[in-house]
């Protein structure tokens, strides 16, 4: 984080979940150490809620987290090819890490304590399964900053270095679609 004292202000001021009803929301990244939804809210659990998450593909994760540190001026746009595999695969199991996920058996036992976890190009679908849940009418939910793989970002060789590296966190993205989708097909 690049203001250190409002990180620690942060951290030691979580929500009072006591104040929060049926139809409130507790949003955030929970993606760093200290801060993971779990270390954050070690009593979530024990509370009457609905749990969700929304998660972007891993690659995607990886590149836009890249990118990002290049547009803060983190990182430099015109870093080498080294510098740039070096990111990219200290990015992977990002989303493992995240949840909590150590392993492949991990995973269900984490993704059992969300009522959904939905990828980001359902966002709408996720959008619809709260509103119905909380009585209220469906709207259409757009994202502005996307980032896709697919880019020249990176080449096919570094492509696929990160896929082989971040397989715990293709394992649980795509258990979280295939879950996502079985909660979801009626709708």
């Amino acid at each position: 984080m690049s203001h250190p004292e409002k990180f620690k202000e942060y951290i030691s001021s979580p929500v009072n979940l006591e104040k929060l009803n049926k139809n409130s929301c507790l949003v955030g990244h929970y993606n760093s150490e200290e801060i993971r939804l779990w270390q954050r809210y070690p009593e979530l659990d024990r509370y009457n809620h609905k749990k969700f998450s929304i998660l972007r593909e891993p690659l995607e994760t990886a590149i836009s987290g890249v990118k990002f540190g290049v547009k803060r001026g983190w990182y430099d746009e015109n870093m080498s090819k080294e510098t740039k595999e070096r990111l990219l695969l200290g990015r992977a199991n990002y989303l493992s890490s995240t949840l909590g996920i150590e392993s492949k058996s991990d995973a269900e036992n984490v993704m059992d304590k969300y009522w959904f976890i939905a990828p980001l190009d359902k966002i709408d679908l996720a959008a619809k399964l709260i509103a119905l849940e909380i009585g209220k009418e469906p709207k259409t939910v757009g994202t502005l900053n996307a980032t896709k793989s697919e880019d020249d970002f990176i080449d096919k060789e570094l492509q696929e270095k990160f896929m082989e590296k971040a397989a715990l966190d293709i394992y649980v993205y795509n258990l979280c679609i295939s879950r996502f989708e079985s909660i979801t097909e009626e709708l």
